[in-house]
């Protein structure tokens, strides 16, 4: 993965000023290694076979490590093993402890079956937002890869590294003044970013998303 980008925090630049500067990455070919043999993922395997299923049907390396991008995530169709290859690629080495980790994977699997449009409502948002486990960042994550639409624009991660860095940015001052892990303020995210993405030339919005998730503050 390239080098973060340094930005002085006490510099407050306009995003757009970065459009020449800077090469903006491709955000599907971003990859994740994860070790198959972690002992929080191990010890869910009894409980939910899937998780071992999906990770001895990844290729590894040399080191037994395995490489999942952006671009794998999408490209399952079966949602079960989708929703692992979320969890995977997103928290790599599990959550905080034991019993945070089963709930997510537990909720994840739940939300991964619900059968909606994908149009995100704040009903709907509430409901996953109140299952065990799922913060923004789990949610996000989800609705991202399952292809939501906020709005009409598609749903995008909004993790803690990301909205920390959204404030090196003035164009997204109203975006983090709103309750954290709110519908409002995830949809403001979304809006906001799909519009200034729409303005950059050749900038998709979840290329916008992980330049902010790599720069360096």
């Amino acid at each position: 993965m390239r080098e973060p980008i340094n930005i002085k925090p006490d510099i407050m630049e306009s995003i757009y000023s970065f459009e020449g500067r800077i090469p903006i990455p491709d955000a599907m070919e971003q990859m994740i290694s994860v070790n198959p043999q972690h002992g929080k993922w191990v010890k869910l395997f009894s409980d939910y076979p899937i998780i071992r299923e999906v990770l001895d049907g990844l290729e590894k390396d040399g080191k037994g490590y395995c490489h999942i991008s952006r671009k794998d995530v999408f490209a399952e169709k079966d949602n079960a093993r989708k929703a692992i290859l979320v969890l995977l690629w997103g928290f790599p080495g599990g959550y905080r402890n034991s019993d945070t980790h089963r709930n997510a994977v537990k909720s994840a699997l739940e939300i991964a079956e619900e059968i909606n449009d994908r149009n995100l409502t704040e009903t709907m948002f509430k409901a996953m937002m109140a299952k065990k486990s799922i913060g923004l960042s789990t949610l996000s994550k989800i609705l991202y890869f399952f292809e939501y639409k906020v709005d009409g624009n598609r749903a995008l991660i909004l993790d803690s590294r990301v909205r920390a860095n959204l404030r090196a940015f003035p164009e997204f001052k109203e975006t983090i003044c709103n309750r954290a892990g709110s519908f409002e303020e995830y949809t403001s995210y979304v809006n906001r970013m799909t519009e200034i993405a729409n303005k950059m030339s050749g900038v998709t919005p979840d290329q916008l998303e992980f330049f902010l998730f790599n720069c360096k503050l």
